[in-house]
């Protein structure tokens, strides 16, 4: 069902479509930014809290939330980069 709907719809109006119909879930959606963008700083050599700190005011949340979204998913790691 959901295959025949998205057919031939681009990337951009898959995700329209999908985000107009309430199949997306916006807080799943930041969490997995702030690991990304978190995962990314941290690969480029800046501390862990501090990558969740800039990625935190970034997005305008508290650190808390962004600590959150790293720490409260199972098997999710990243390894501080200046740390052995």
């Amino acid at each position: 069902m959901l295959n025949n709907r998205l057919q031939g719809k681009s990337k951009e109006m898959a995700v329209d479509w999908l985000w107009q119909e309430g199949l997306l879930d916006f807080t799943r959606l930041e969490q997995l930014y702030i690991r990304e963008k978190v995962r990314h700083l941290v690969s480029c050599g800046s501390p862990k809290m501090e990558a969740i700190n800039q990625v935190a005011t970034e997005l305008n949340c508290s650190f808390e939330k962004a600590r959150n979204a790293i720490y409260k998913r199972k098997n999710f790691k990243i390894k501080d980069g200046n740390k052995n």
